[in-house]
């Protein structure tokens, strides 16, 4: 048995005053001289044992009172799970997510938090043992330690960004008791609702201890960020964000700011629906090419980590393009697409193809050559360049085409030449590919598209534009969930197709250029691991990461031609945007996010956390000294009884003095 509150037990000392009048009330008899007192003596004597008796029954139900009053004001309670051996370790583990941010009552869920475990570790003794975790901890760090250290650990615990879910937690859990010898577990947090794992998925032995208010909290996340379009210098530049609102009642007149290198672009006010979400657009206008950082913006309380999102872009003065072709209208219809001023574009024929050229593209297009001559497989995969590979028309498929697709990770099995009698239309278009983000006004039923006679079939790729038979006319190839290489199964020049005069190839040819030849996602989410590729100058200096203060950090990298690709995973542990350099030369950005996996802040009932984890809640409550209650559910009752029967021992103590003798 252990006391929340020890301090109160110094009123037991107050016992001593009951006693003290007791012992020392002496009654003072005056003599009176009368005449016979036989009778009288047996008298007195009845009175004074009656008295006597009344007396030691007051001061009994007083002390009886005073304990259970100074008992109850301490608080007595268990501090282990039943069946727990005093030798095991107890674990504690903290929730450090942002939402624990959100305030309740008086305080923040984080304080109580921090607050219960502190209260748990001093009523233990000092030599318990103690494993303290949260969703930073690093597994190789689960190692039992004492309670003057347990403490230490909690003190310097903070808040993490980076997003984990209940099925991690459970999992650091079952780690810790393959580790060490765990007795108690004690779980610590808020408890969101989503993706809690259900009855018997958990490890026996869990006390859940609460410490929100209410099952709801309001938030209003910026949830993403993206482009519709790619943009270019002088043109406008169209920022589309999605804005959420996780609350019970509407969000009003919400101000989103677009911010880009730390300047205000762009602002609208919105008001979202109660569990809803809006669509928006901010848009301004660029005079001038670069590599910018960017911020959408808006002003929630209680939650805040997800008010800003960040993301970086780069427009460039003008793209690099390589254009490798036979002479031809296919070959002329291309040269025109790409006479933009967004372009340099520089033709090859087969015969004349400089290598350095390639590797200074950022894309290289393939324009339906006979064959890819075996020197250039090697370069054009090791440039780091896009490729675009437009097939040619009837054919045996070369051995040139072969290696390349074993390069680039294509399958050539089953792929042939197959033609039509007459043209077909293509019918299959994949909506939701952003290669055809701003091609179609609108999304119609019967969309205005070209034919083909002819094409080469590759059985097992998804289409991004096919036939009705989802056999593919482009698709792409991806590697780490980007578009490495777009292949078009049909040349453009007739009598295979008429792509080459058809409106939809502009746009198309376009975007895919422009797609290609981003440099990185907009964002990218804390703790998740991704490749990035960006493009650099120096081929032998490493990509550092500035992570400010003089502070620099060099992630795991690799070369690809002139880009390097990057492996995010463990840094940086902030969001926001970060440069990357190579020496004393910026060669991009990149930019990290909080996890919205706790934006949406919808709370566990307490019996439903009890269901799940087969104990009742611990629940710490917020009070305006602000020193919280730890008490559980169902022992919380024992101070209740204990103020009950103080109650009912004074009310007896009555009884005594008006009723007996």
């Amino acid at each position: 048995m252990s006391f929340l509150n020890p301090l109160f037990l110094w009123g037991l000392l107050a016992l001593a005053i009951p006693v003290l009048i007791h012992l020392f009330r002496f009654r003072r008899y005056r003599v009176i001289h009368f005449s016979r007192v036989k009778w009288l003596q047996s008298l007195v004597l009845t009175e004074k044992a009656t008295r006597k008796l009344k007396h030691y029954l007051i001061l009994a139900t007083r002390l009886l009172g005073l304990i259970l009053l100074v008992l109850a004001f301490a608080q007595p309670y268990r501090p282990s799970a039943a069946g727990v051996n005093p030798s095991q370790t107890r674990l504690v583990f903290i929730d450090n997510s942002q939402s624990m941010m959100a305030s309740a009552g008086q305080s923040t869920s984080w304080n109580l938090a921090l607050e219960a475990a502190d209260k748990l570790i001093r009523s233990y003794p000092e030599d318990a043992s103690w494993l303290i975790l949260s969703h930073s901890t690093d597994p190789s760090a689960y190692e039992a330690v004492q309670s003057a250290e347990a403490l230490r650990a909690v003190q310097e615990l903070r808040r993490t960004y980076r997003g984990s879910t209940w099925e991690e937690v459970k999992m650091k859990f079952e780690t810790a008791k393959r580790a060490v010898d765990i007795g108690a577990i004690y779980l610590i947090s808020d408890f969101q609702s989503d993706g809690l794992p259900m009855v018997g998925d958990w490890p026996e032995g869990i006390i859940p201890v609460k410490v929100s208010e209410g099952n709801t909290i309001e938030s209003v996340s910026v949830d993403s960020v993206w482009f519709d379009v790619p943009s270019g210098v002088g043109q406008p530049l169209e920022v589309f964000a999605l804005i959420a609102n996780y609350g019970t009642s509407p969000a009003r007149d919400i101000l989103v700011e677009l911010h880009l290198n730390d300047s205000l672009r762009s602002a609208r006010r919105v008001t979202i629906p109660a569990g809803d979400r809006v669509e928006l657009s901010l848009s301004t206008l660029l005079s001038q090419g670069g590599k910018f950082r960017g911020e959408v913006r808006i002003d929630d309380f209680p939650v805040v980590f997800d008010d800003v999102l960040y993301f970086h872009f780069s427009i460039a003065e003008a793209i690099p393009v390589s254009l490798v072709s036979e002479s031809g209208n296919s070959a002329r219809v291309l040269e025109a697409i790409l006479s933009d001023d967004q372009f340099q574009l520089t033709t090859m024929r087969p015969g004349g193809i400089e290598a350095s050229v390639l590797r200074a593209s950022s894309v290289v297009i393939l324009n339906a050559l006979s064959d890819i001559p075996a020197g250039l497989v090697d370069p054009l995969v090791e440039s780091g360049s896009r490729l675009v590979i437009i097939m040619p028309g009837k054919q045996e498929l070369s051995a040139g085409y072969r290696a390349l697709f074993r390069k680039i990770g294509l399958v050539d099995a089953g792929v042939q030449w197959r033609t039509f009698e007459q043209s077909i239309p293509v019918s299959n278009i994949n909506w939701g590919d952003p290669l055809f983000r701003g091609v179609f006004m609108r999304k119609e039923r019967q969309p205005e598209v070209p034919k083909i006679s002819g094409y080469w079939s590759f059985p097992t790729v998804p289409a991004t534009l096919g036939l009705s038979d989802r056999s593919p006319i482009l698709f792409s190839l991806t590697r780490e969930s980007r578009a490495e290489s777009f292949i078009w199964t049909v040349p453009f020049d007739a009598p295979y197709s008429d792509l080459s005069t058809h409106s939809l190839l502009v746009p198309l040819m376009h975007n895919m250029v422009l797609f290609a030849s981003g440099s990185s996602e907009l964002y990218r989410w804390l703790g998740a691991s991704e490749l990035a590729r960006y493009s650099v100058t120096d081929a032998e200096a490493l990509v550092s990461v500035d992570l400010g203060e003089q502070n620099l950090f060099t992630p795991s990298q690799r070369r690809r031609g002139r880009f390097v690709e990057v492996r995010w995973d463990q840094k940086p542990q902030l969001p926001g945007v970060y440069g990357l350099y190579q020496g004393n030369q910026l060669v991009g950005y990149e930019a990290f996010n909080a996890s919205r996996l706790e934006s949406s802040l919808s709370l566990m009932e307490d019996r439903d956390i009890e269901e799940v984890f087969g104990n009742p809640v611990v629940q710490m409550h917020s009070s305006t000294d602000p020193i919280s209650t730890l008490s559980t559910s169902k022992e919380s009752s024992i101070w209740w009884v204990l103020l009950i029967f103080a109650a009912l021992a004074f009310l007896l103590e009555l009884v005594w003095i008006r009723f007996l003798p």
